[in-house]
């Protein structure tokens, strides 16, 4: 499946404290931020689907509008997780063509609808059976009965699952969503409460489940009665969303709970936004909220301490909801908070072509040895040429140095593009035990497209210290 993350670790007890192409995505100008922009929730959710997913046999529908809180599609995370699929978003009543053409090209086979027929009408389920798709409805009479008969289905196909699971209040849907990427990555179970007291459903649920309890959010949304009542191990709540953001990423990150430790979803934290960030659970990364058009205080801080030159940052929504500044801000953050790590950046005469590939050197130099592996993008002004590969540095060693002898190699798995950059050492002598040596003196760089002569490039090379 396209950027499927790996899981391998085994969850412990917690104990710390308390944007890719169709359908109108955007992408951002600098290549370690990406953004998800469809003209409503429906088309973001299916952006966020086709760039995550090749192919699924199976989709988990649940229904995306505010009045609805989101809660069975954040109790649905875990369910979608445990079954490695698409999370999708759909209206109550309407059955949104970009959802049905997403499901189409997946191939999915099967459609698990989240909450009873007010939730999701029946001519939604029609609609799936029409389109040939298998469809089995989880379903209670209130939201925390939803997610009981969602935990316990789920919980039949785990296998050496964690030892815990979140509990949050059954209306603050940012709390369930700032939990949903490590439930759906690391199959922890999300279950509901009220304020002050614990709902039948979900005591069924935990006495079958037996596991620890993890609380989310703080005592204005779950109780210290229920709490006690629930035995539970650990609260993570900051002051406000924003910080229980931020709370769980470190938490969750010190656990191995997400996909990778240095990628970030940014959401915008506004009620009526949080739709934007439900499909990305299947991303499995850290959710940050973020307003309008800044990066709050205590994300702000959070990401001075922890980004470097190599963190990636996807958005999700259009500037409508975060704003181009927000990406701005990140870009610009990018470019500062880590000047020890550089890029090599090559560029065509009309700026059209940039590529990146990572030096780790303070004296503003490209320095990788033989047998290196590091990461290259390479964007092009016309996106449909752009490609990313994992570069395997190869070439002639020491007095063995005839050009043009290879030194760094991009050979996507299209086989399209192939970029050169010979051997350097000193004073322009062969590179000393293989090490490619590029410093701001303008190397020539070659760029080929094998299956198009008339794209043949030569180019220089300028090594900044800057991204």
């Amino acid at each position: 499946m396209k950027r499927r993350f790996t899981k391998g670790f085994a969850l412990g007890v917690i104990c710390i404290l308390v944007i890719v192409l169709g359908m109108g995505t955007t992408l951002a100008a600098d290549h370690q931020i990406n953004r998800f922009a469809g003209a409503n929730r429906y088309e973001t959710s299916a952006l966020m689907s086709d760039y995550r997913f090749e192919s699924a046999d199976t989709v988990v529908i649940a229904r995306g509008d505010v009045e609805g809180d989101y809660a069975d599609a954040l109790a649905g995370s875990y369910l979608a997780g445990v079954l490695e699929a698409p999370l999708l978003l759909t209206h109550p009543t309407i059955f949104y063509g970009v959802i049905e053409d997403e499901i189409d090209r997946l191939g999915a086979t099967k459609a698990y609808i989240l909450g009873g027929e007010m939730a999701v009408a029946s001519s939604i389920e029609d609609a799936l059976v029409a389109m040939g798709l298998e469809t089995e409805r989880l379903a209670g009479a209130r939201r925390d009965e939803t997610a009981k008969e969602i935990v316990l289905y789920a919980k039949e196909s785990v296998v050496n699952g964690p030892t815990y699971l979140f509990v949050v209040n059954r209306e603050a849907t940012a709390d369930a969503l700032a939990a949903g990427s490590a439930a759906y990555y690391s199959h922890i179970p999300i279950l509901l409460t009220y304020t002050d007291f614990v709902p039948q459903a979900t005591e069924e649920a935990l006495a079958e489940l037996e596991l620890d309890v993890v609380i989310i959010g703080g005592t204005s949304v779950v109780s210290d009665a229920v709490y006690a009542e629930l035995e539970a191990q650990l609260r993570i709540a900051g002051d406000n969303r924003y910080q229980t953001s931020v709370l769980v990423a470190q938490v969750g990150l010190a656990e191995g709970a997400f996909a990778d430790d240095n990628t970030y979803m940014l959401v915008r934290g506004a009620d009526a936004n949080l739709a934007d960030g439900i499909s990305a659970v299947s991303f499995g990364l850290p959710i940050i909220y973020v307003l309008e058009d800044t990066i709050p205080t205590t994300a702000a801080v959070y990401f001075e301490e922890v980004i470097d030159g190599f963190t990636h940052f996807y958005i999700a929504g259009g500037t409508a909801a975060i704003a181009e500044s927000v990406a701005e801000a990140i870009e610009e953050a990018l470019m500062t908070i880590a000047p020890k790590i550089g890029w090599a950046y090559i560029e065509d005469v009309d700026e059209t072509i940039k590529i990146y590939a990572a030096i780790d050197n303070e004296d503003n130099e490209v320095v990788l040895s033989l047998g290196d592996d590091v990461d290259v993008q390479y964007d092009h002004g016309d996106a449909l040429l752009s490609r990313s590969a994992n570069v395997t540095v190869s070439g002639t060693k020491d007095g063995a140095y005839d050009l043009p002898s290879p030194g760094l190699n991009v050979t996507p798995e299209c086989d399209f593009v192939e970029i050169i950059v010979d051997l350097y050492g000193d004073e322009g002598e062969p590179g000393v035990n293989g090490q490619v040596l590029l410093e701001n003196s303008g190397t020539e760089v070659t760029f080929t497209c094998p299956d198009d002569p008339d794209l043949y490039r030569t180019y220089t090379i300028i090594v900044t210290d800057l991204i």
